[in-house]
Parts: structure tokens; sequence; C-alpha cells
């Protein structure tokens, strides 16, 4: 590691793949997907008014229209996605998670700004949810605001102690401002509460490289080991830190299996967010 700022990117970047799952809710019943598909487009057999036209359909419900926008997140047809978001909006303005959804679309798009208004209007309504402020402090981080950004972060903590994506971004603030004691503080908490994800090994293992505390960052990059086919950052990193404990024999074996074992274009490109 030639610099200690570089990297730090790679965490938010790790991260990003964390809070962006617009798409991640369970999908609708199929009965209700199937109901809202037959209310869409010109059917063949839609029946006629007496001048020869079709009736006008009637308008989708805010439920409806959010399954749509999802369904359009998942194809990432994102412009799409925001207009149906915003129609379920105007139908149920309430709807707080289509706001923190079109929150972490805006952040996929660096439209930090636009995302900060949605959770801030997120957070205005009652009862405040934890995600509104994950949300404002990504956007406030993505500004370069980081003392505001953990101001929200610990506003979401309050509301949820369990809330590990806030302490993962803690630990990236503090990373960024090279204070490495207090990042692995916030990664360890993190990981202790959601061991499964690999990004927090790859931040874990980070920050203790920061720290030139070189087995420990093996151990961590090594938590990660079930995903690193799906996750190739987290094998170089690996690599990196065999290298710089001395051990370059076993950074040179991992070196071969990765090259043995790439992962298919389709698995990276699924993985993008994470491994770049």
């Amino acid at each position: 590691m030639n610099s200690r700022r570089h990297p730090a990117w790679y965490l938010a970047i790790a991260l990003t793949g964390v809070v962006c799952g617009c798409a991640g809710q369970a999908p609708p019943p199929r009965s209700h997907h199937d109901a809202t598909a037959g209310r869409i487009g010109v059917g063949a057999e839609s029946p006629k008014s007496e001048n020869g036209f079709s009736p006008v359909p009637p308008l989708l419900t805010a439920d409806e229209y959010e399954h749509l926008a999802d369904r359009s997140v998942a194809g990432r047809n994102l412009t799409v996605a925001m207009a149906q978001y915003e129609k379920a909006l105007r139908l149920d303005p309430g709807r707080a998670r289509v706001r923190e959804k079109r929150g972490i679309l805006f952040l996929e798009r660096g439209l930090a700004e636009d995302a900060l208004l949605e959770f801030r209007a997120m957070a205005d309504q009652t009862p405040i949810s934890a995600a509104a402020f994950d949300g404002e402090g990504r956007a406030l981080a993505s500004l370069g605001r980081l003392e505001d950004a953990q101001k929200a972060f610990r506003r979401a903590l309050t509301l949820n102690p369990q809330d590990w994506r806030a302490y993962a971004w803690l630990g990236i603030v503090a990373y960024v401002q090279e204070r490495y004691p207090d990042a692995l503080a916030a990664f360890q908490t993190a990981y202790s509460i959601k061991p499964e994800h690999p990004a927090l090994a790859n931040n874990l293992g980070q920050t203790y490289v920061a720290l030139r505390r070189y087995d420990d960052a093996i151990a961590s990059f090594r938590l990660g080991d079930p995903y690193a086919q799906d996750h190739p950052r987290l094998t170089k990193n690996l690599i990196g830190a065999l290298t710089l404990a001395g051990q370059h024999d076993a950074a040179e074996q991992v070196r071969r299996h990765q090259d043995h074992d790439v992962p298919t274009k389709a698995q990276h490109s699924q993985n993008t967010r994470f491994s770049e």
C-alpha cells in the first residue's frame, strides 16, 4: 500500500454495494405481479368503447407503482424507476421506504444533494427510522461533510444500536480521516453484528494494514475466503498483506490459486461495485 489515503475510497465503494440494495426488498407475491401486469400497456383483447377507442386504463396504486419501480431497478432501468417511485410518492407522500429507495438511487448516480433532500424528508416523517439518518450520513459523506455525516450516523445508532451500516460508515469516515484505531473499533462492531458480509472483513483487513498489523490483516481478509471468488478485491488485498508480512511464498500460492479460479465475466460484472 503506497498511500494510506487512496485505499480509503475502496472502503466506501465496498459498502456502497451494501447500502444500495434497492432491489433487495422481498418481491411481492406472484398474484400481485400478475394483477399489475394485466393492467399495463395495451392488451390485444382490450375492450373497445362505442367510438372504437380503448378506454383509459385505471390508475395504478402506490403499491403497484413501487413494485414496478423495484422491478425497473432490478433491470437497471433507473430513469424509469425514478419516475415510478415519484408516482408512488404522489399517491402516498408518507411512504418512507420509497424515499429511501430514491435516495439510494440518487447516491448511485452521484447526485448527493438530491439524495440528501430525500433522506431529510424521510427523517421528517414519523416514526423516524434509523435508515433516514443512515442515508443522510452517506449523502453528507459523499459531499465531503464528514463531521455532519458522523452526527447523522450516531443519530441512526440512537434509534437502532444494532445498525451495522452506521458502524461501518463511521469506520469509513474515521479511516478517511486517518483515525485508524477509531476505524478499527467501528468495523469490529459492524462485523460482530453482520459477520457474513465480505465488505466488512475487507475493511477490517485494510484498517489493520494501515496500522501495520499485518498478521491481523491476513486473518481478516481470510474471513472472506468463502466469498473470495465473487469478490476479487479480498484476494488482491490478502496477497498484498501477505507480501507486506514477508510471506512471499504464501502470497504466490494465493496468486496462483486466484489465476486458476478466475471468476467468470458474468460473476465479475455482478460484483464490480465491490471489487473495483
